[in-house]
């Protein structure tokens, strides 16, 4: 099993003056933080602690996203919010963010039935919520103890129904609420059954008990989970200091001397050209102690730079995912503590490679028989062999002339002698070119007897045409002869005496089926006027 914990916490609210700022959230989520991950008492590991502080509501409706999609069945879910609450109207209440404005609050606050809605699609059989704000006893529009019923859900908040929660009033600038939350965790509670644990229940009892002890205010709870939920280890080197409620200020003594605003910085999409802006960070005094703080980091693309009260980080990623630690340590005390950096640059757009292009060349189509028009290499003259002795056709004597012609050469006489060199016959020259041969164009003979068909749409006018159905026929056989008609017309389709015969009887149609309700109105007239 895994515990997983988002930790929220909202101070200014800038867009709404109504909302006044608050002094303890920043620090709240700081100490609680602290007392989770704690090396003596704590179950939490780091990493899987987020601290997020100063919102605004959609980057807390994200946050909220991830978390509760991060767990798996087993996980226990721990969710701390401290800030602002307000119900609207019909008494819901919303979780304020930087941006909340108290009338704009279905738009810019993160109501009730919203984070119930995240608890529903949650995997993890088991939340515990856990709300430091005023109005926060009224959870869903109603006292928690009758309108927050679920199995594996532990809900704690710091006033009963629609009364206030104290700001900071405790030396370490937290609230009282929260303050007394911290001390449980610590070693404050008492391990009632001896498991050597701390459960829920325990925790809640020493909050109350310390509340009624040093203020008026009332915590709620309200728990239907299958049993005692775990948040934290006695600690077996002083059990004695876990049971005595005081001296508080020896559990501070143990407590680390400062904390931070965030637990970890995480950029989830930025451009590839984007310039990161630096990202600051507080750095929290939870004593009167001094302290000197030092921060250093091993990755490359991290700068960091103590500034007063303030860590100032500047980010270079690169492309991709990156993610690295920043080491906060006091040099005093000899506390240390880890801001994890995250951030997801997304690649730069491909860029098209251009390949140098050939000059044209001018080309000339391959011939059809590439055999027959290879070149020949030339043959030199004495290599080639000689031609043969030109032989001497004679012509047969022709038949006898009629009277009154000139006769032609007798019998026996030599004709005119053919031979194979003529001045047609050009003699062997071995630096003649033959001249280039056109390429010869083969054309597919049409098929005999073949023929396109007949036009669909044709048929069909033809058809509907005679169906009258009241007019529908004759209305769609018009319109499929019009449409056959221009398809015939572009692919040479049989068929245009059907069009022809679709349009006129599907006319004939329409005009009939006016000339019925002509007689029809004509009819009914006619017996109301008798």
């Amino acid at each position: 099993m895994t515990y997983r914990a988002l930790l929220i916490g909202n101070s200014t609210f800038e867009a709404d003056a109504g909302l006044n700022p608050l002094n303890a959230p920043t620090k709240d989520v700081a100490r609680l933080h602290r007392a989770l991950v704690d090396s003596e008492t704590g179950l939490f590991n780091d990493e899987n602690v987020r601290l997020v502080t100063e919102r605004k509501h959609d980057e807390i409706l994200d946050e909220l996203d991830e978390f509760f999609a991060s767990g798996s069945r087993e996980d226990l879910m721990f969710l701390y919010y401290s800030g602002h609450g307000i119900l609207d109207d019909h008494s819901h209440l919303y979780l304020c963010g930087r941006d909340t404005r108290s009338d704009r609050l279905p738009r810019t606050g993160i109501s009730d039935e919203t984070i119930n809605d995240f608890i529903r699609g949650a995997d993890s059989m088991r939340t515990i919520l856990v709300l430091d704000c005023c109005s926060s006893g009224m959870f869903k529009g109603g006292a928690i103890d009758t309108q927050l019923g679920g199995p594996g859900r532990y809900v704690v908040s710091s006033a009963r129904g629609r009364t206030l929660a104290n700001d900071s009033q405790s030396p370490t600038g937290t609230s009282l609420f929260t303050e007394h939350l911290v001390e449980g965790l610590l070693g404050g509670a008492v391990d009632s059954n001896g498991d050597g644990l701390i459960d829920l229940h325990e925790i809640y009892d020493y909050v109350k008990k310390r509340l009624a002890q040093t203020s008026k205010q009332i915590p709620h709870s309200r728990f239907d989970g299958d049993g005692d939920v775990s948040l934290a280890r006695i600690k077996q080197a002083s059990p004695a200091l876990a049971i005595a409620a005081e001296p508080i200020k020896s559990r501070h003594a143990l407590e680390a001397p400062f904390g931070l605003s965030e637990s970890a910085i995480t950029l989830r999409d930025v451009d590839h050209d984007e310039k990161l802006r630096p990202e600051v960070v507080e750095i929290l005094r939870f004593t009167d102690d001094d302290i000197d703080i030092a921060a250093d980091t091993l990755d490359d693309w991290l700068q960091v730079e103590v500034k007063g009260d303030r860590l100032l980080v500047t980010l270079s990623p690169g492309e991709g995912n990156n993610r690295g630690k920043i080491l906060v340590r006091d040099r005093v005390s000899g506390s240390v503590q880890i801001l994890r950096v995250d951030a997801f640059v997304r690649p730069a757009p491909a860029t098209p490679v251009e390949r140098p292009v050939a000059p044209s060349q001018p080309t000339t189509p391959a011939p059809q028989n590439a055999a027959a028009n290879a070149p020949v290499a030339p043959v030199a003259p004495e290599e080639r062999a000689p031609a043969p002795p030109a032989e001497t056709y004679r012509v047969p004597p022709p038949p006898p002339p009629p009277a009154g012609q000139p006769s032609s050469p007798q019998w026996g006489q030599t004709g005119p002698q053919y031979s194979n060199q003529s001045a047609y016959n050009p003699a062997y020259n071995p630096t003649y070119v033959p001249p280039p041969q056109q390429p010869q164009v083969y054309r597919v003979p049409p098929v005999p007897g073949s023929r396109p068909g007949t036009n669909g749409m044709a048929v069909a006018s033809l058809v509907l045409s005679l169906f009258w159905l009241y007019g529908i026929g004759s209305v769609l056989a018009i319109v499929f002869a019009r449409k056959a008609k221009r398809q015939i017309a572009q692919t040479g389709q049989s068929g245009g005496g059907m069009a022809t015969a679709g349009t006129i009887i599907g006319w004939l149609g329409i005009a009939g089926l006016i000339l019925v309700i002509l007689i029809a109105i004509a009819a009914q007239n006619s017996g109301t006027g008798t």
